[in-house]
């Protein structure tokens, strides 16, 4: 975390103590050079192995894209690949990539929309005007990173 460059052996064995631990679901955060590199094989390959040990045990897997490293088209190419390989809830940042809450909203709504996958946005500041813009865009589930968001909003 968080770019998501750990060897997939690695991934597969924090997951194990991740759910040994009590985890309930598992954010795994896709492998950047991959996706910089387009080599498809090799994410598939490590979101199978990741995705087998979460199914063993009846944890569900969300997985982390930061999308603002990518390409509209790559981002809406990963949420295709993801979808036929059965994650269907994707996080659109881990939350180290500095962006307008506006354009956050915009990329979640095409992410949906395009590709059918569920989007949380990970949004550092929010108050209760930036709801509806999410509201308005389809957007219903946000991943709060400060605990000023979540006083703001309720």
């Amino acid at each position: 975390f968080p770019y998501g460059l750990g060897g997939t052996s690695i991934r597969v064995h924090e997951i194990i103590l991740a759910i040994r631990q009590g985890a309930s679901y598992i954010d795994l955060v896709l492998n950047n050079s991959f996706i910089k590199e387009e080599n498809w094989r090799k994410i598939r390959e490590d979101l199978k192995s990741c995705q087998a040990v979460c199914n063993q045990h009846g944890i569900e897997i969300r997985v982390i894209m930061e999308y603002r490293l990518f390409s509209v088209k790559t981002v809406l190419l990963m949420c295709d690949l993801l979808y036929n390989a059965n994650v269907y809830n994707v996080i659109n940042s881990t939350g180290f990539v500095a962006d307008d809450l506006s354009e956050r909203a915009i990329i979640s709504y095409e992410m949906q929309s395009k590709t059918g996958v569920q989007v949380t946005p990970c949004v550092r500041a929010f108050n209760k005007e930036h709801v509806k813009m999410f509201e308005d865009r389809d957007v219903y589930a946000l991943r709060l990173i400060s605990s000023k968001a979540t006083e703001d909003i309720i």
